[in-house]
This record gives structure tokens, sequence and C-alpha cells, in this order.
């Protein structure tokens, strides 16, 4: 069974994805050539279809290690984005999947550019992404949820344990049968007390 607005997710992930993992390609290049490393940008700017080119390694100087590297952690940090935005690694591996081809398409249809794959060296960065994209999925799921009151008694803040009471809202009035959307002392509808006081 598909999860209701998993159509929505994964077109978010898609557009995440497909539009920032050229972005941080880019960014990688300009840090590599302010540490005088040149990968496709040598001071000159950059068409969408060589940074798509880039991203699938199908120019030669592009299958270089460094190049290889730097394309995959391109991939890796825009997919990484994209999963952050759905949390569902398997909504944005397929989205990961359906970019890659986007790209092939964009290159063959747009540009009449043959597009060659070579492997493993082309599928490495999808790859990486997949396996990145699972990873934060599995240490997100078992790392112990931190709570506001965690986050700030790391930094010398503490509030009473009678503070972080936790509620499951909305409650119900036990006279009237009102229903509550926060944590009041007393009923808004026919004013009865909600909990006994201390």
């Amino acid at each position: 069974m598909i999860p209701v607005g998993s159509g929505s997710d994964y077109l978010k992930a898609l557009f995440i994805g497909f539009v920032f993992t050229p972005v941080f390609f880019v960014i990688i290049n300009i840090v590599a050539y302010e540490s005088h490393v040149f990968l496709q940008f040598k001071g000159m700017p950059l068409s969408i279809h060589s940074i798509a080119e880039w991203l699938l390694l199908i120019p030669e100087e592009s299958r270089r290690p460094i190049s290889i590297l730097a394309a995959t952690l391109a991939w890796i940090a825009g997919w990484l984005l994209a999963w952050s935005r759905s949390r569902n690694a398997n909504i944005t591996a397929l989205a990961v999947i359906t970019s890659y081809f986007l790209y092939i398409i964009y290159l063959i249809s747009f540009w009449r550019i043959p597009i060659v794959i070579y492997i493993p060296e082309g599928i490495t960065p999808i790859l990486a992404s997949l396996s990145a994209i699972y990873t934060f999925e599995l240490v997100n799921k078992y790392k112990p949820k931190k709570t506001i009151f965690d986050r700030l008694r790391r930094i010398g803040i503490i509030f009473p344990e009678s503070w972080k009471k936790p509620y499951n809202l909305p409650l119900s009035c036990p006279v009237c049968g009102a229903t509550i959307y926060s944590n009041p002392k007393y009923c808004w509808n026919c004013h009865s007390e909600l909990e006994s006081p201390g």
C-alpha cells in the first residue's frame, strides 16, 4: 500500500535532487578551483548541459578519480537534501533513479549528445547516493530522539520534570466532552478543572 501523499513527496524529492545536485557540483568545482584543483570549472562559465554530462561522467576528463569523487559528492549532497525533506528512503531512491534518466533524456533530446555510460564509473555516484540515503534513514530511525528539553539541557538550561509531562492531544474534557487542543488547567467550555493542582 502506498502512503497518502507519497506522490507529492516523490515530486518534491525529485525536484530538489534534480535541481540541487548540479548546484552542489558547481559549488564543489568553485571550491576546487580556489584550491588550485581544476575539475570542470576553469574560470569560465559552465553550461547546464556540460554540468549534466559531468554528473553522468560522460566526458573522458570527468572520469579521472578526483572528478568522479566531485560528481559523487554532488550526487550525495543533492539527494541527502532531497531525503531530508521527504524522510522516505524508498521515495528518494526512486527519485534518484528517475533523475539519472532525466539527465540522459535532457542531453539526448535538447542537445543531441550521444550518451555512453561507462560502467562502473558512470553508476558510482548513483550507488553512492542510494547508499547514503539508506544509511541516513537507518541512523535516523535508530538514533535516540532528543526533545527540546534535552537540547536545552546541553547548554545548561534545565526545566523542572513536571514541565516535561507528555500530552496526547487533542484531549477531551471528562465533564462535558469538549475537544481541547492544548493542555490547559481548565476546560474552555464548562470551566471544569482538568488536572489536579501539584
